[in-house]
């Protein structure tokens, strides 16, 4: 999905909106402020933006990152030489190939926050009883 949005590439051909404009309706449905709080990694690749104060204690964020690609925030990179990843088995000669180049079209995650993690500390402060 292109983040400001457009024609998606694949087999879908699908049109996607901007990744703004759906946190804009999630903002107003939740009736959250719509200036929210902003904070920027010590890196400049973070971007996290906060809009809080709505029904409930809601609260909508966005972690923006720059050339994050395709990848979950936090996970074990994948090894672009082929050589395997820390921990799994020895991948043989297709799977090298195969995740050389599955890493070379997705990007690499960023290791500067771990999207498990941000996520279980959102729930855990929005927990429904």
């Amino acid at each position: 999905m292109p983040y400001n949005g457009g024609s998606g590439v694949g087999m879908t051909n699908a049109f996607y909106l901007p990744v703004q404009d759906s946190i804009d309706m999630w903002v107003a449905y939740d009736g959250c402020s719509p200036v929210p709080q902003e904070w920027t990694s010590p890196s400049g690749n973070i971007t996290r933006r906060c809009y809080s104060g709505g029904r409930e204690n809601s609260e909508v964020v966005l972690y923006a990152i720059r050339d994050g690609g395709h990848t979950w925030p936090g996970a074990v990179p994948l090894d672009r030489t082929g050589a395997g990843v820390p921990g799994a088995a020895p991948p043989g000669r297709m799977t090298r190939r195969m995740q050389s180049r599955f890493a070379a079209r997705i990007g690499q995650p960023n290791q500067e926050i771990s999207a498990n993690e941000l996520m279980w500390e959102f729930f855990k402060r929005h927990r429904r009883d």
